[in-house]
C-alpha cells in the first residue's frame, strides 16, 4: 500500500477531538476536574505477531495487516496519573481509534497493572471510528475507578476469512485515551516555621 492510499485509508480528521477539555459544564456538575491522557497510534503492539502479515507505523497511526482467521490481542499502555497533589484521580472513560477492513474487534479488556478491572466482551465493532469521539470507540465506567499502578488497554482482533487473494483483512489504530477526574483535596495549610535567629520562614504545605 503506497502512502496516497494510506491518506484515503486514514481518512480525515483524525486528530479532531484529541484534546483534552477542563472545566466542562459536566466537570463542573461532576465535581472536581476532568484530566484527559492521550497516545498515538504508533504507540500499540500486537502480542502474536505470527498472526499477522504485516506492520506499517506511519505519521497518523498503526496499520497490522491480519492472517486469515487470525485472532490476537493488541495492546495499548496509557500514561497514568495515579496520585496527583496527594489525590488518587477517577478513571471514568477510555477511549480507542479505529479503522477496520475485514476485521473486528470482539474484547476491550482493562487492566490496572496486573490486574484486569473491567470487561467489555462479546464484542463487534467495525467500520471507521479512527478521528472523533462517538459511542463505538468510547467506554465508560458506571462506577469510576481507582488505579493503584498504570493503565493498559488490551483489545481482542478477529481478522476475516479472505476468500478472494486480493482481500486484505486490516486494523488501523490510531489513538487511544482515557478521562481521569480529580477532586480537589480540600484547603492547603502553610505551617510557619521560625529559623534560629527566630525570624519566619516558609514551611512546609500541609494538608
Amino acid at each position: 500500500m503506497n502512502r496516497r492510499d494510506m491518506l484515503k485509508y486514514a481518512g480525515t480528521g483524525t486528530a479532531a477531538s484529541l484534546l483534552g477539555v477542563t472545566n466542562t459544564p459536566e466537570a463542573q456538575a461532576q465535581g472536581g476536574t476532568l484530566n484527559a491522557i492521550w497516545v498515538h497510534g504508533t504507540a500499540v503492539e500486537a502480542e502474536d505477531l505470527g498472526a499477522l502479515n504485516g506492520i506499517q507505523r506511519v505519521g497518523w497511526g498503526t496499520l497490522f495487516r491480519g492472517k486469515s482467521k487470525a485472532f490476537t490481542w493488541f495492546h495499548i499502555s496509557i500514561p497514568t496519573p495515579v496520585v496527583i497533589n496527594d489525590v488518587r484521580p477517577k478513571l471514568e472513560r477510555i477511549f480507542v481509534f479505529y479503522k477496520t477492513n475485514g476485521a473486528s474487534i470482539r474484547n476491550v479488556h482493562v487492566y490496572d497493572g496486573p490486574r484486569i478491572i473491567k470487561a467489555f466482551d462479546d464484542l463487534r465493532l467495525e467500520g471507521d471510528r479512527s478521528g472523533n469521539i462517538v459511542p463505538a470507540n468510547t467506554w465508560t465506567f458506571d462506577r469510576p475507578m481507582t488505579l493503584g499502578f498504570s493503565l493498559g488497554l488490551s483489545l481482542g482482533v478477529q481478522f476475516a476469512v479472505g476468500f478472494d487473494s486480493a482481500v486484505t483483512t486490516e486494523i488501523l489504530f490510531t489513538a487511544a485515551g482515557a478521562d481521569f477526574r480529580l477532586k480537589s483535596a480540600g484547603p492547603i495549610l502553610q505551617e510557619v516555621i521560625k529559623d534560629p535567629t527566630g525570624k519566619n520562614i516558609p514551611g512546609l504545605k500541609k494538608q
